[in-house]
């Protein structure tokens, strides 16, 4: 039943959702170092990298817990990707032949 006259409101619990926003621990971004290089040389690399910086990170916060920056992932040239931004992630674009052609980024 809808309320009828000057007291229309009727008030309701609504749940709201926090979202957690991710900071990166990671003070490199790029690797533009990367670019002419095989794909899967530039995702060891990265991951190589990110996992000492971050585990450096860790180690110095939290003692005693292991982490690694695994989600380096290989995208041919003009493959449709999502458009979200996560600190989490790197994309390594890479041509038919494997070699990445533009600089690896966090996002």
């Amino acid at each position: 039943v809808t309320p009828v006259g000057p007291r229309r409101t009727k008030f309701i619990d609504v749940p709201v959702i926090s979202v957690k926003q991710t900071k990166p621990v990671v003070n490199k971004n790029r690797w533009p170092e990367l670019i002419g290089k095989n794909g899967q040389a530039a995702v060891s690399i990265i991951k190589k990298e990110t996992g000492k910086i971050i585990q450096m990170y860790i180690d110095k916060f939290i003692p005693k817990m292991k982490l690694g920056f695994t989600n380096v992932v290989i995208v041919k040239e003009g493959a449709p990707v999502t458009l979200d931004y996560r600190t989490d992630r790197v994309r390594v674009f890479v041509d038919d032949k494997g070699i990445v052609k533009s600089v690896p980024t966090i996002g």
